[in-house]
């Protein structure tokens, strides 16, 4: 695999990781690092074997054993994931799971103090 065309490939990519997960500063090497740990675990696979395939691609020698089939489909595979997501609803799920955990938390404090109430017959 050439070094060109494995730069070509990742035009796409690169342009997805910016718009859903707003990794925009940095070599695509730390954006997918970072994005890595976002993905499912089914994808993180892929995005290993992409950062193995920019390492051995700067060596001539390396980059023919890296298969390009394997590559596409890595590529493919991830910006499809990236394609279906919607930043606006994992926004919105964010700030959801945010309030009821501190619903839980409130409901639990009250919990407790009624126990502590009912425990010493102040109630």
């Amino acid at each position: 695999m050439q070094r060109a065309s494995y730069e070509n490939d990742l035009i796409p990519l690169e342009s997805l990781l910016e718009e859903k997960l707003r990794l925009r500063t940095g070599h695509l090497r730390d954006r997918l690092s970072k994005a890595r740990y976002r993905l499912p675990r089914r994808l993180r696979k892929d995005v290993e074997f992409i950062l193995q395939a920019d390492y051995m691609t700067r060596n001539p020698h390396l980059a023919i054993m890296v298969s390009e089939t394997r590559f596409q489909g890595a590529v493919r595979a991830i910006s499809a994931y990236l394609a279906d997501l919607d930043p606006a609803q994992e926004r919105k799920n964010r700030l959801l799971n945010l309030a009821a955990l501190i619903a839980l938390y409130v409901l639990m404090t009250g919990a407790g103090v009624v126990g502590v109430m009912v425990w010493r017959d102040l109630v």
